[in-house]
């Protein structure tokens, strides 16, 4: 029997989620839904561009016309209306499992409203991949054991993308937050390439329990965005657009930094054969959310002029 499986948002991360399924697709009932049927004709497109065929594959408009029960669903919707989608779906469904996008959420309480609507029988991950990538994975077997300094500077999309960084390093030295410095950030918030979310440059470090530490930077105008990672005794410059990372000792490890349509197909392979993947769960990834939006959206309000309850980040 074909396991079920609903993708909702057919924006640009759900359309390579469509065709990373394209490997399964004979052993997959599939359901897209998005509001706009101009977003589920690009997903119709690119499911086609990779080699998928039509039958087995639904689109919807209407979460109504889902079915009662699904396998998976993975939501890749704007943080804004997440929590909003997975109350629609569970009113219409029961849910084994779901991989959620980043950001989870916008405030705590939605945060906190997601891990008691999930928190039940079913299973659930947030997609921070990076700890599964190839090149740390083999540049963290490498190294030697103990804290760990990291930095990615002159990074795209600080605000938005922080949280996958937050979720490498934390897994790296399984350690939790201990504080966020946001006082290197530059006051003004600007208006990102998606209408209604706002995005902030600058400087903010993020220091761990085990004293290892994170820092990320973003300026306006970039495209010299570096790694620096530095253990006990040995520091390390990583290339992620060639896969490659090398010590000052002379060491080097090459690995793979995947897109998300080249890991679709082997994580969802693993959720269906053993319940689990490599992904960080729910919970996990919320008491990484919470500090990380109560200080942005301390500093906002320190900064902005429009006071907000919500940080308008996706």
């Amino acid at each position: 029997m074909a396991s079920s499986l609903m993708i909702a948002g057919c924006g640009q991360l759900g359309t390579r989620y469509l065709q990373g399924l394209v490997p399964l697709q004979q052993e997959l009932q599939i359901w897209i839904y998005d509001i706009s049927q101009e977003s589920l004709n690009l997903g119709m497109q690119r499911w086609q561009e990779a080699g998928g065929s039509s039958p087995g594959v639904k689109y919807l408009t209407e979460i109504d016309e889902l079915p009662d029960a699904l396998d998976l669903v993975i939501v890749a919707t704007n943080a804004d209306v997440r929590l909003q989608i997975v109350r629609s779906i569970l009113k219409r469904a029961r849910v084994t499992n779901w991989v959620l996008e980043k950001v989870l959420a916008q405030n705590v309480a939605s945060l906190d409203e997601l891990g008691n609507l999930l928190g039940g029988d079913s299973q659930c991950w947030v997609n921070t991949p990076m700890y599964m990538w190839p090149l740390y994975s083999l540049l963290k077997e490498t190294c030697e054991q103990g804290p760990v300094s990291a930095s990615f500077l002159e990074m795209e999309g600080l605000a938005c993308n922080a949280i996958h960084y937050i979720d490498l390093i934390s897994r790296w030295s399984n350690s939790e937050i201990r504080s966020i410095d946001v006082t290197g950030l530059n006051s003004n918030w600007m208006a990102s390439k998606r209408p209604g979310f706002f995005e902030v440059t600058g400087e903010f470090c993020v220091n761990f329990t085990d004293g290892s530490s994170l820092r990320l930077s973003s300026k306006n105008q970039s495209n010299s965005f570096h790694v620096v990672l530095s253990t006990l005794n040995e520091n390390w410059t990583v290339d992620e657009a060639i896969g490659r990372a090398e010590s000052d000792k002379g060491r080097i490890v090459i690995g793979e930094v995947p897109y998300q349509s080249q890991i679709t197909a082997s994580l969802v392979q693993s959720i269906f054969d053993s319940g689990d993947c490599k992904l960080p769960r729910l919970e996990q990834s919320i008491s990484q959310h919470k500090p990380l939006l109560e200080s942005l959206l301390t500093h906002w309000n320190d900064n902005m002029p429009e006071k907000l309850k919500s940080l308008p980040i996706t």
